[in-house]
């Protein structure tokens, strides 16, 4: 939450730069897959009108991918810069209350495991959370005091607690996780995630001096 005495209609430089190619074209049958691929990412609208411009594009011709979000776009003084806070307040909510509520059907002890568990990860995302000071792009946050972290309890009474560093917090984790995994038979599995380029992607990169449009 951001306290602002005036806000100034600034506007700074903007641009996207695509590794790729500043501009990407596609034959009609290569955007159609792609926009098969990414149907569930788009609005309707916005599939029909690709599904139509691949429709189009017959034999040799190529057509722009940059409404799926490949290619560049050139720099321009158009975006705006932002406002400017004087006093900028940071904080995180954790609900017991609601974390309460939350079944799992492993039993009394079991769910109490598997809630302990969700809390501890909470914990842990806020605790990285507060050891970084950027909150966005061209926002560093400058501290005035030590993070305080209240437990609020019943008829107005609350308890000052330590933050947790992200070792603790880690500890927690841990911790957390190998009772739910003994008493409530959690399974933790990592996932990984393998990302294979778009061949169609790649060669429809064209390299051009001129200025490109997104269209």
């Amino acid at each position: 939450m951001g306290f602002c005495e005036s806000t100034h209609g600034t506007v700074k430089g903007g641009a996207r730069t695509d590794p790729v190619g500043m501009k990407i074209e596609l034959t009609g049958t290569a955007l159609k897959q792609l926009a098969e691929q990414q149907k569930s990412e788009l609005t309707d609208t916005l599939r029909d009108k690709l599904f139509k411009m691949a429709a189009e594009a017959k034999g040799d011709k190529l057509v722009s991918a940059s409404r799926l979000g490949l290619g560049g776009i050139p720099p321009t003084l158009e975006a705006l810069a932002g406002v400017a806070c004087h006093r900028i307040i940071r904080s995180h909510v954790l609900s017991f209350a609601a974390l309460r509520q939350v079944r799992f059907g492993s039993g009394p002890e079991g769910d109490a495991a598997c809630r302990a568990l969700l809390g501890a990860l909470a914990l842990n995302a806020l605790a990285r959370s507060d050891a970084e000071l950027v909150l966005r792009a061209n926002c560093d946050l400058i501290e005035q005091g030590p993070i305080r972290v209240r437990l609020d309890q019943r008829v107005g009474q609350h308890l000052e607690l330590s933050s947790l560093s992200i070792e603790t917090a880690d500890e927690l984790l841990a911790s957390s996780l190998g009772h739910a995994e003994r008493v409530a038979g959690v399974i933790w599995d990592g996932v990984v995630l393998r990302v294979t380029g778009n061949p169609a992607i790649v060669s429809g990169a064209v390299e051009e001096d001129a200025e490109v449009g997104t269209e």
